[in-house]
């Protein structure tokens, strides 16, 4: 046990990843209850359901750069200090008044914030990437749910009348000869928004795009999203009117969704490996 112990002291690389896993670990750990309500999101809400997954990359992409870290020195930061004192004094007022939302998003901001004050700008600048995606999933989108049900409904409204079908809307009720379907909040699949945009920063980082770059990719992927999403109630609503309501995609549209979400990501990265051709020169250079 000793010896094995030793070996990993020895081990700078292994060692620089065990450390920066414990900052984790500390960070999640000295806010149980906070982050508890998170993997309750991530276990339950399906908005959210990559967010473990999101968290096992993060650890990942810090394993896969522990060499890197090895070779670096730690340089405790003063301003580190100051944004752990912000984050913790906030998530103190936000639990004494009880949001819970904003207690999430300082949990994961004393995350970074801890991890620059131990290792300073040079060090934290590796980590940047694997610590802040995880704002990503943090459950603080539910904001952007509205807007897209309302985008959405719209959308649907204007199409179905394009396309010569008798419609008519009443808030978010939507009448065709063959039926009535509801557009619901969960129509509006924030889950495919949010897995875009979480795909398309990967996309970049793995390819080592630059942040403007990055940011292109990211915006592309949630504009497929929203038209794959598009596509999907436009579907279901032809595809019932033409049934009576009698068809697997009227039933099983959460399945259904979610192989147009798959079929979307073969033109995005298609998209994607173009746009790479024509970044990636100046990106070098």
């Amino acid at each position: 046990m000793l010896d094995q112990i030793k070996a990993i002291a020895e081990d700078e690389h292994l060692l620089a990843f065990l450390t920066t896993l414990l900052v984790f670990v500390i960070a999640f750990g000295l806010y149980w209850e906070t982050t508890w309500s998170m993997v309750a999101q991530w276990t339950d809400n399906g908005n959210y359901s990559h967010g473990l997954l999101a968290i096992a990359v993060s650890i990942y992409l810090v394993w896969e750069r522990r060499a890197e870290l090895g070779q670096l020195r730690p340089a405790p930061y003063w301003f580190g200090l100051l944004a752990t004192l912000g984050f913790g004094g906030l998530w103190l007022v936000a639990g004494l008044g009880n949001v819970l939302v904003v207690q999430q998003i300082c949990v994961i901001g004393l995350l970074n914030a801890v991890a620059f004050a131990i290792y300073g700008p040079r060090v934290y600048v590796v980590l940047a990437f694997p610590l802040l995606t995880i704002f990503l999933v943090t459950p603080m989108w539910n904001v952007l749910e509205n807007p897209l049900r309302d985008l959405s409904t719209v959308v649907t409204h204007v199409v179905l009348e394009m396309l010569s079908m008798p419609v008519l809307l009443e808030g978010y009720e939507v009448t065709v000869p063959g039926g009535r379907f509801v557009i619901e909040p969960a129509c509006s699949r924030l889950g495919f928004f949010l897995c875009s945009g979480l795909i398309g920063a990967y996309f970049a980082y793995f390819n080592r795009l630059g942040l403007r770059q990055m940011g292109g990719f990211i915006v592309l992927g949630l504009a497929l999203s929203i038209v794959a999403n598009w596509i999907r109630i436009l579907a279901i609503i032809t595809v019932g009117n033409a049934t009576q309501m009698d068809h697997w995609i009227v039933d099983d549209h959460l399945f259904f969704g979610w192989l147009l979400f798959s079929g979307m990501l073969i033109p995005y990265f298609w998209a994607g490996n173009v746009l790479l051709n024509r970044w990636q020169p100046a990106f070098e250079a």
